[in-house]
């Protein structure tokens, strides 16, 4: 929830405060968006691993 909320912020007016609620409630492991890829790239403050057209410039996920 908060990845996507995040590439939409400032178009659905979330406050950065909510941001940092969620990524403190992020998952402990990494996890995929979707659980039928491998590969992609790591966002870090949410421990989730998304298709690389998704996230350009993030970690590279070497999973």
């Amino acid at each position: 929830m908060g990845f996507v909320l995040e590439q939409t912020a400032e178009r659905l007016f979330v406050a950065g405060s909510l941001l940092d609620r969620l990524a403190g409630q992020r998952p402990a492991a990494r996890i995929y968006l979707d659980k039928r890829q491998r590969g992609g790239r790591l966002q870090a403050r949410w421990n989730l691993i998304v298709p690389e057209r998704w996230a350009p410039g993030a970690e590279r996920a070497g999973v």
